[in-house]
């Protein structure tokens, strides 16, 4: 009974500051996710796509970092370019001359 007793003012003080769950790219947050928004953000400014670069930082902040590092990603090496002796055209290239 004691237990329920200190439960229900807790719930109601709750209530009575405004915190309401709120979701942020997938994650819960509170008081309009100020910590989340800035890792995102920062995450965002740096075009980070190693979630590594979120850790060490708040748990908000780091669930904002990585709720942009899973949207954008992993970044991708840009494209090969071709020899320019090559020709384009040229099918068997890469073939052994024939005897």
């Amino acid at each position: 009974m004691r237990k329920s007793l200190v439960f229900i003012p807790a719930l109601y003080l709750l209530s009575a500051q405004g915190a309401h769950c709120e979701d942020f790219h997938g994650q819960n947050c509170f008081d309009g996710c100020p910590e989340m928004k800035a890792g995102y953000k920062w995450a965002q400014d740096q075009d980070a796509h190693d979630p590594y670069l979120c850790i060490g930082r708040t748990r908000d902040f780091e669930k904002g970092c990585s709720a942009y590092v899973l949207e954008a990603g992993p970044k991708m090496p840009p494209p090969k370019q071709q020899d320019d002796d090559r020709d384009p055209d040229d099918q068997d290239n890469d073939s052994q001359p024939q005897q």
